[in-house]
């Protein structure tokens, strides 16, 4: 079964805050691997269904 946080890329594309020059808070995509799988692409405890 492919991750459900991921899709099965290994990837996923969380926001983080970030403040700017003039001190706005605005939120950037940032690329890490998926620790949901932890990068596998692979669901490791599938949930079951009901």
């Amino acid at each position: 079964m492919e991750c459900r946080f991921c899709s099965g890329t290994g990837w996923w594309r969380p926001e983080r805050p970030h403040r700017d020059g003039s001190g706005v808070i605005v939120w950037l995509r940032v690329d890490e691997p998926c620790r949901g799988c932890a990068g596998t692409g692979k669901e490791h405890s599938p949930v079951a269904a009901l």
